[in-house]
């Protein structure tokens, strides 16, 4: 038992525990003896850096853990025990295992594991054996040829003998078959052992790897150094003498080199770019290059190899550190501080994070006070950093310390420290606009804590900022990586550390955070250049894959330690002892996230001058605040559909006095309180039109859908008469404009001339783009209301719920009365209000088509003004009469009235007042003199009576009236 709540347990195999899925170790910790002593069934990577490491097959899950392969899943396979056997079952719906059947690799979502099951996770292929009983081995043997050559000349030399008959020659006879004897005994002796041996199974990469583990005697062999080179059965081996110097070339040379090491039984010894062997007999060099031509003069031998063997890097490492004494697995323990109720009684920063060799390892944050961590994936990186964390918690109280934690893999690295009264706030890229603004505030941090330093004030705790996934972070926010760069200059004085974790630190660690990071934890890793910018040198990517191996370089020492893997029950026991000690909560440094819904009234009681927009994010002051509008001016609502651009329009609608609110949009129903609501092509034509002309000047004009109101108008007017009506209303001045648009228009010509522009809603990449913002300026635009408002500087806004619109004034346009309709006053009705049309004497022409209600407003004006029938021409009543002086009251076809270039016809319409029923698009070339804009009906869509009354001045829509239905 150590101090401070841990636990070592001493001598477990390297590859005896397996990762889980979240690259914790498994809970089901088997040693090495209860191995040796079960029928063990082992998973052995045949690739990959875990190639050759076996582990021990028990129920759990099975994953990237297992090989280190980015391809596979966290959780690819559950492994349950059925009766006597294992079975595997996918978890990982989108990403298979395949299982190799025959010749054959095929897709399974479960399959039986067996001794020689082969199959993949990811693009790993994994090979299931049985952990043998015995772990000898057979060993190559050199031929004796020679030697079995001799033993035939053995009769030619004894015959001679046999011809002498004296009894000194039968003493030399009888001493020469002796000699014989015991010659033919010893071969059949070598006979039998050789024949014994070969009985022993060959090498594999598991049953050596297990054998280093258990056997640790010195090694007494004599002659040469004979091992196999490749696969065993291809028979291809490998003879040292003693002082050679043997260079081995190939594209898998590392390798085979690995292998043959592992098999030689001599002491092994790594140098800088080779290996030293040593045995009874002398000692050896070997060396493994890629190419020929890396082959130094010094060699002596250089051996071609091209056979590959599945055995790794990490393989050799732990198989070479087989007898350290360093404990594989340190647990951490409820310590006794929080069971008694005594926490934070002597607060440090000084911690003891794991264990070495000779006992604890302690950490001290004032070390640093800036820490790089580095480990691949199922080193233990972020087991690493929650046991720091755990201890710094345990070790000093919430209102001296304080964690932020910025978790960029996916937020659950750090889910057991949620709880914990330090943590003043919690970061991930699930959301990465809230991180932006979070780490944003931080910069605001360090110059408030600049400012209370400068007046002798406290800066506040001590402010940890812990960030696992460093480069997603600095690759996804590049301007974080210059402020990380400001804070690690700056936070030693002003109580601020970062612990900056990564896999692969090249890149993106600058020399600015090295130089400040004087803590350095480098886990496992994969590449030698990831252990350089580091430690300085490539001795992380070495070291075995144990799962929490680390060097650790801190206070000007390095040493190789073991980190204390606390597990999750453990962690979470820890935190709510903690929660239990205290009730203080650490605030964060920034601001509380903008509400999702604000009304107006609480908008508006930060006070400001101007319309209230809603609430403002300023990160850069740790602080929101109501946001106004100085004036309207022309301003810009761009968004999709149902992400607040109408109830953005609304809010600034409802704060207008005093003046009119004219709404062109297609939704009338949700304009109710405005002075105008236009709704009807031809209306919105007019109204336009009306504008352009100078009425209503001062008026707040809201556009709501210019996507629907320019095909209105193009419909009515023709095709690019509304873009041009528009381009000239967003030119005009003597107005507010506010026009809602989807991000697909904002590219038009007329979107130029608005100054205000409000971004809502932009999550598609494509509708960014289009708008012309960057990715970081629309992440926090994903809430409806949520909008950026971008003037001379771009701000977060939450949109304010409008109040009830009343606005005063005179409408722009009026519908006018349907058909059938009695007028109280005159005959029927004029626009563009809907005023009572009431005709004046004179010489009146009706022209229309039949149908249109042309007899009977003849009858209507022959009725109001008296005129006598006799002054009448209704040409739907027959023949018309000729024209004279004393007609009145004249009607024909629309056709006639154009066409009629001279003649009576055209003396009289040029000095008669002129009513066109049901016009169609023939009267523009006619009335070429007359703004017809919003005058004429849509196609399909005339109404008897209604039509266009022309004074010779202007033109004006009229709707005429009867006694009956027209």
């Amino acid at each position: 038992m150590l101090a401070h709540g841990f636990y070592c347990y001493p001598q477990f195999h390297p590859g005896l525990f397996e990762l889980s899925s979240c690259g914790e170790y498994d809970h089901g910790l088997t040693t090495f003896s209860t191995v040796r002593t079960m029928k063990q069934l082992l998973l052995t990577p045949l690739e990959g850096p875990q190639a050759g490491c076996p582990t021990p097959l028990v129920e759990g899950v099975l994953g990237r853990g297992l090989v280190a392969d980015p391809t596979a899943s966290r959780k690819q396979v559950q492994v349950r025990r059925v009766r006597s056997t294992f079975r595997a079952h996918a978890l990982a719906r989108h990403n298979l295992p395949r299982v190799l059947f025959g010749r054959w690799w095929l897709s399974k979502r479960s399959f039986r594991i067996h001794p020689g099951t082969c199959f993949q996770l990811g693009q790993t292929r994994v090979r299931v054996c049985a952990r043998p009983n015995d772990l000898r081995y057979r060993k190559p043997q050199l031929r004796q040829r020679e030697l079995n050559r001799a033993i035939f000349f053995l009769p030619l030399l004894v015959m001679p003998l046999f011809l002498f008959r004296t009894f000194a020659a039968n003493w030399l006879l009888l001493g020469v078959l002796a000699a014989i004897t015991a010659a033919v005994g010893g071969i059949g002796i070598y006979k039998w052992r050789v024949q014994i041996r070969q009985k022993l199974p060959l090498p594999t990469p598991w049953g050596l790897y297990l054998r280093a583990q258990s056997v640790q005697a010195p090694s007494t062999h004599s002659g040469p150094l004979v091992a196999w080179i490749s696969d065993p059965k291809k028979g291809e081996i490998l003879k040292v003498e003693p002082g050679e110097c043997v260079y081995l070339v190939g594209r898998h040379s590392s390798a085979n080199l690995w292998w043959w090491l592992a098999q030689c039984g001599a002491e092994i010894s790594a140098g800088e770019d080779c290996y030293k062997v040593s045995w009874k007999d002398g000692e050896a060099t070997l060396a493994a290059v890629s190419d020929e031509g890396e082959v130094p003069a010094a060699a002596t031998r250089i051996v071609l190899v091209d056979s590959p063997v599945g055995v790794s890097h990490s393989w050799f490492a732990n198989f070479l550190n087989s007898g350290a004494k360093m404990p594989e697995v340190v647990l951490t323990e409820m310590p006794a501080e929080t069971v008694k109720g005594t926490l934070w009684q002597h607060p440090s920063n000084r911690v003891q994070i794991g264990q070495d060799t000779s006992g604890p390892v302690f950490l001290d944050l004032a070390d640093g006070p800036h820490a790089l961590v580095a480990g691949t994936t199922g080193a233990g990186k972020s087991e690493a950093l929650t046991t720091w964390l755990l201890q710094l918690a345990l070790a000093a109280p919430p209102w001296q310390l304080n964690f932020i934690l910025v978790d960029y893999k996916g937020g659950a690295a750090f889910g057991p420290l949620e709880g914990l009264p330090h943590v003043a706030g919690m970061l991930t890229n699930l959301d990465s606009g809230a991180t932006e603004r979070a780490l944003s505030s931080l910069m605001a941090e360090l110059k408030r804590r600049e400012r209370a330093q400068a007046q002798g004030e406290a800066p506040g705790p001590r402010l940890v900022i812990v960030v696992d996934e460093f480069r997603e972070l600095a690759l996804t926010h590049p301007k974080i990586l210059e402020d990380l760069t400001r804070i690690a200059a700056l936070g030693r004085s002003l109580g601020v550390s970062l612990v900056l974790a990564t896999q692969r630190p090249g890149g993106v660690v600058d020399s600015h955070i090295r130089a400040n990071a004087s803590i350095r934890l480098c886990l496992r890793v994969l590449e030698a250049t990831d252990s350089m910018d580091v430690l300085g040198d490539a001795t992380a990517a070495s070291l075995p894959a144990i799962p929490g191996r680390a060097i650790l370089e801190a206070a000007g020492s390095r040493r190789d330690v073991q980190i204390s893997w606390t597990k999750p029950e453990v962690a979470m026991a820890i935190v709510r002892r903690i929660q239990a000690a205290t009730d203080f909560v650490a605030s964060a440094p920034w601001a509380p996230e903008l509400p999702r819904a604000l009304p107006l009234c609480e908008a508006a009681a930060g006070g400001g001058s101007g319309s209230v927009l809603g609430e403002a994010d300023y990160p850069d002051r740790q602080c929101t605040d109501s946001f106004c509008l100085p004036t309207l001016g022309k301003i810009l609502l761009c968004g999709p559909t149902r992400m607040g651009a109408t109830t953005a329009a609304k809010t600034l609608a409802c704060q207008v006095v005093g003046r009119p609110v004219h709404v062109f949009t297609s939704r009338p129903s949700e304009w109710k309180g405005a002075t105008t609501v236009i709704d009807a092509p031809c209306l919105q034509a007019q109204g336009l039109s009306l504008l352009l002309a100078g009425q209503s000047a001062g008026a707040l004009v809201i556009i709501d859908g210019i996507e629907a109101l320019l095909a209105n108008l193009d419909l009515s007017e023709g095709t690019g008469i509304g873009l041009e009506l528009l381009e000239q209303l967003c030119r005009m001045d003597g107005i507010d404009l506010v026009v809602t648009v989807r991000p697909a228009q904002t590219g038009a010509r007329w979107c130029a001339n608005f100054s205000t522009r409000i971004y809502l809603g932009l999550t598609d990449p494509l509708d960014i783009a289009r708008v012309g913002l960057k990715a970081k300026d629309a992440a926090q635009l994903k809430n409806p209301g949520r909008a950026l408002v971008v003037t001379q500087e771009k701000t977060v806004v939450q949109i304010a719920l409008p109040e009830a619109l009343s606005a005063a004034g005179m409408p722009l346009v009026s519908t006018l009365p349907q058909p059938g309709t009695i007028a109280g006053v005159g005959i029927g009705w004029q626009g563009p209000l809907g005023t009572p049309w009431v005709p004046s004497p004179g010489r009146w022409l009706i022209a229309g088509p039949a149908g249109s209600g042309k007899s009977t407003l003849c009858s209507a004006l022959a009725r109001a003004l008296a005129i006598e029938p006799e002054q009448v021409i209704d040409s739907a009543k027959g023949s018309r009469p000729p024209i004279t002086d004393s007609t009145t009251l004249l009607t024909c076809s629309i056709t006639e009235l154009t066409t009629a270039f001279s003649g009576p016809l055209s003396d009289y319409a040029a000095n008669a007042k002129i009513v066109v029923l049901a016009p169609n698009s023939a009267i523009r070339s006619w009335a070429r003199d007359y703004d017809l804009t919003g005058m004429l009906p849509l196609p399909g869509q005339t109404k008897p009576g209604r039509g266009i009354y022309f004074d010779g001045a202007e033109a004006k829509v009229i709707q005429t009236t009867a006694r009956t239905a027209l």
